[in-house]
Formats: C-alpha cells, structure tokens, sequence
C-alpha cells in the first residue's frame, strides 16, 4: 500500500506544470513586402533579417539569453503577412546551447494605424523552451517596424495568462490525499 502512495505523490509531482516567465526582446531589420515602396501602410508584409536577442533585455525563463545573441543559420524570425492580417505559424525559432527557443502566434492585430513610416503589430501566442521542463505559456508579443530603426520585437507572459490545466492537478492530489488516508487508517488499525 505503502508503494501505491508512493507512486501517485511521485506521480502527482512530476505532473506539475513550470510556466514560462519573464520576456524577451529583439532587434533587427526588415524589408518590405509588397505595396507602394516606402510606404509601410501599403505593405502587404514585413520579413526579417539580421534579427539578434536585445543585450539586458531578457528575463525570467530567458535570463540565459541576456548577452545577447544573433540568430542565423536554421534560426528563423517571422515572416509577418499583414495583408490580410494573418498570425505566423511560427514567429520565432532558434537554439542556443542544444536549448529551442520558439513562439508560434495564435491571434494578431494592429495596435495603431499603419503610417508610411511605422507599422505597429500585437497579438497573443504561445512560447516553448525545449529544456528545463517548461511547459508550453501563453503570452503577448508586439512588433514595431519603422523606416527609421528597423524592427523591434518583444514578447511577455505572466501567470495570469497560462492555460488551466483542466483539473488534472486536483485529481492527483486527491488521490494521493486519500492514499495517505489509506495507509495511515491501516497503520492505525
């Protein structure tokens, strides 16, 4: 019996959910897609080039990322469609030290009117880090592209805005609550 309460607390523990924190920032450059050259309120999209994480900017779960670093090679960053307005599949990945960092977008809309200058973009999605035991968090990006500066990128999350887990962790709770329950009526008997 002993064992059995074991396994569910064991089993209980190993289920708890370790939400991404903190946030990320980037910077870089970008081209226009489509549209009246120049004129970023004509745009039909943006892509993204020499795209590199915001020295002292990262936070939270990517605190590792703080010096700062360049994505290239298999590293990807956007595409961004806003001609119709459509969430990237993927809006970021790459990998640092055998670590995946990705963001794929699951809603996308304009924060403010695009001008022929700036074109500012937000939206919510999810984040993963392959290692550390993170699990998938839901949280808010934002894109600013500008013909002075290029881009800059930022996502956050906060606990308020993860997923529930539907109740699994209560149903192994009071499991292993009532296997205690059991063993120590039985010890007691």
């Amino acid at each position: 019996m002993a064992a059995t309460v074991a396994a569910i607390v064991g089993f209980a523990a190993s289920v708890q959910a370790t939400p991404i924190t903190g946030g990320i920032s980037f910077a870089g450059g970008f081209a226009q897609v489509g549209g009246t050259a120049g004129n970023l309120a004509s745009a039909t999209g943006l892509t993204f080039s020499s795209v590199s994480v915001t020295p002292g900017q990262a936070s939270g779960s990517y605190l590792a990322l703080n010096g700062g670093y360049i994505l290239s090679g298999l590293d990807t960053f956007g595409p961004l469609t806003l001609s119709p307005l459509t969430p990237p599949a993927s809006l970021y990945s790459f990998t640092v030290l055998g670590v995946t960092y990705s963001f794929s977008a699951t809603s996308i809309s304009y924060i403010s009117p695009s001008t022929a200058n700036a074109v500012n973009v937000e939206g919510f999605g999810t984040a993963s880090i392959s290692s550390g035991g993170f699990t998938p968090t839901v949280g808010y990006w934002n894109i600013t592209a500008n013909q002075a500066g290029g881009i800059t990128f930022s996502f956050s999350s906060s606990q308020s805005q993860n997923i529930p887990d539907g109740g699994t962790t209560v149903l192994l709770l009071g499991a292993a609550l009532t296997g205690l329950f059991l063993v120590r009526k039985q010890v007691l008997a």
